[in-house]
């Protein structure tokens, strides 16, 4: 169902610039849903598209006393929805781009024909599979270590988990993605050897 916009929007956003929690809750059930099948389109994940949303609604409360500021709070909610929505896509582009990066880094050490090539760009799709398939958490986890370099008590104060915790969402993320590899006939070469190590190392 399509939002609907107020009849006395200015009302409705005066009330909750006041801190009126009554009239922010009103303003959340009327976009939410429509919000979160836009972001879902453009991003291809419910719950993507739900922390997104949900991220702007934030964003709108802590910000409240600028509301009146705004003309028309529909077309605000869906530029900022969008706009975190291309943040989040390009995100992904540069993870996957730093994933090719360190992986290539590691091949370059290593002498290969060029039948070996077609594998070796295999290998990345059967990674970067296996790190998709992961429970949100530990997939959160692993790219924050693998891809952004961040040392368990980053990544604990990060997600507001313990370190303990961290290193349990790493050893079975880890775990998972070995299974994985290991499952694909391209996997039986020595670059796997090299991946699994890396893999392995904390």
């Amino acid at each position: 169902m399509a939002a609907q916009p107020f009849k006395e929007e200015h009302k409705l956003l005066k009330r909750i610039a006041e801190g009126d929690e009554r009239a922010f809750s009103q303003l959340f059930d009327n976009y939410y849903r429509t919000l979160a099948d836009f972001v879902f389109r453009l991003t291809g994940s419910l719950e993507v598209a739900e922390e997104i949303v949900q991220e702007v609604f934030v964003k709108i409360w802590e910000k409240r006393d600028e509301l009146l500021k705004i003309k028309k709070i529909g077309d605000y909610l869906f530029i900022l929805c969008r706009n975190r929505g291309v943040s989040y896509l390009r995100q992904r582009a540069r993870d996957y781009m730093r994933l090719r990066a360190y992986a290539q880094s590691e091949i370059n050490e290593i002498e290969l024909e060029n039948h070996h090539l077609a594998r070796t760009e295999r290998l990345y799709v059967i990674i970067e599979q296996a790190i998709c398939a992961l429970p949100s958490q530990q997939q959160k986890v692993f790219r924050l270590a693998k891809l952004n370099h961040f040392s368990h008590a980053e990544i604990a104060n990060q997600l507001s988990i313990s370190v303990e915790t961290v290193k349990k969402h790493m050893k079975l993320a880890l775990r998972s993605i070995r299974e994985s590899v290991k499952e694909n006939e391209y996997a039986i070469n020595s670059i796997l050897i090299l991946f699994l190590w890396f893999f392995s190392c904390m």
